[in-house]
């Protein structure tokens, strides 16, 4: 499966895991390839914006869910991507 395809099913997704700003990437590491969606923290907050989400795997890709203090994802990839 193209990571286009999965990144814009992803995004679908993702609104209903978190209310808070986010950005759908694709990444590699030591392990391959994997899709991870980025989201704010509530500001002031430590806790994780995602609600609970068992799935991990989407179209054959690994997904990661990764959380940042509040304001990350506008000043690092220059967007807000909810709704």
């Amino acid at each position: 499966m193209e990571a286009k395809e999965a990144i814009e099913a992803l995004k679908d997704m993702a609104v209903e895991l978190t209310d808070n700003a986010f950005v759908v990437t694709k990444e590699n590491d030591d392990g391959g390839s994997h899709l991870v969606i980025t989201s704010d923290r509530n500001e002031g907050s430590e806790e994780s914006p995602f609600k609970v989400w068992k799935k991990r795997r989407l179209m054959d890709w690994d997904v990661l869910l990764r959380h940042v203090p509040h304001g990350y994802v506008e000043v690092f990839y220059g967007e807000k991507k909810k709704g």
